[in-house]
């Protein structure tokens, strides 16, 4: 046997089992030119060291920390647990995002430029898993690109390759369970974008230390607005009541209100509400185009008005020249 046979039939065991056009070499999103780039082998290594650790030993303390009487109802174990939270700011966070901003992205994911035939795969909630709690839809991890390379090479990763229409069946499925959809990223980098997941309040760590600690997740590319007029009351209806996962709606002389500095942006409410007391406004005050370029989520039509009645708040408008060829 030669060594370029024995090369090729090493290739070739690699690549069993992988979709068309997949590539050896792991690749990442460049938000800002929409393109995907190549990984690092150090990024790609530290990434799959985490999802490693991740269900044996991150989110079983979570958990224990999220759930300790100590920690969730003493001042000064909530403390402690807000300055542990502040410092884990390199683990995993996500940015809420709603329904038609998630399908925009998924879209965009599949468009961009670089090896075809592979960009998503499907998986079981981690969190999920690892509390062995359940709550359906289960199988809604949705591991981008690199991440899902990494989770396809792990023992029992529960991970398969899936297509677009797949992806968007599940994300279906999740929004019509109301459901929060998440960008997740690593490190506060765009650079280290891993993951959408579909969370709810009762299991998912992100949610449960965003509403003890306030870290966790960020405020996503939009924001609720209410109309009180048009809201029925909580003896009538109460549909948001039921749904928001960041305890974000107080009640106010009997009506649903609204706390914007908890309000994230899910747009959950906004769906739920059968009176359109509620609805989606580009955030005027987004932070996070260096992460999530808000016009790449929102679109260059969605900005454009609050472009035109005020340019110091467009925040999507920065960088926006390479961001609009992709668009």
């Amino acid at each position: 046997m030669t060594l370029r046979t024995l090369f090729e039939g090493l290739i070739g065991r690699m690549s069993a089992g992988r979709p068309p056009g997949y590539s050896l070499k792991h690749w990442r999103v460049d938000h800002r030119r929409g393109i995907l780039k190549g990984v690092s082998r150090r990024q790609y290594l530290l990434q799959k060291l985490y999802f490693r650790l991740e269900p044996k030993v991150i989110l079983p303390l979570t958990d224990i920390l999220l759930r300790s009487a100590f920690f969730t109802q003493n001042t000064w174990g909530l403390r402690l647990l807000k300055a542990i939270a502040k410092a884990n700011a390199r683990l995993p966070h996500g940015i809420p995002v709603t329904y038609p901003v998630i399908l925009r992205y998924v879209d965009f994911l599949e468009r961009q430029y670089g090896p075809q035939g592979y960009r998503f795969t499907l998986g079981p909630c981690i969190c999920q898993k690892t509390f062995r709690r359940w709550k359906e839809p289960v199988f809604k991890d949705i591991q981008l690109l690199y991440a899902g390379d990494a989770w396809m090479e792990l023992p029992k990763g529960g991970f398969r390759w899936a297509t677009l229409d797949e992806v968007k069946d599940v994300l279906r499925a999740c929004h019509a369970a109301g459901l929060v959809h998440q960008l997740d990223f690593c490190n506060m980098s765009g650079d280290w974008s891993f993951c959408i997941c579909n969370c709810e309040k009762e299991i998912c760590a992100l949610i449960r230390s965003q509403n003890l600690t306030g870290y966790g997740c960020l405020a996503g590319p939009e924001e609720c607005v209410l109309d009180p007029a048009r809201c029925r009351g909580v003896d009538k209806c109460g549909a948001c009541l039921e749904v928001c996962h960041f305890n974000a709606i107080p009640l106010t002389q009997g009506k649903a209100g609204l706390m914007a500095d908890r309000c994230l942006g899910c747009g959950v409410c906004a769906t739920a509400c059968p009176s359109g007391a509620r609805t989606m406004a580009v955030r005027r005050d987004y932070r996070y185009d260096d992460i999530y370029p808000q016009q790449l989520l929102l679109g260059e039509e969605r900005l454009r008005a609050i472009r035109d009645t005020c340019p110091e708040q467009a925040s999507g408008s920065n960088g926006a020249g390479e961001t609009d060829r992709i668009l």
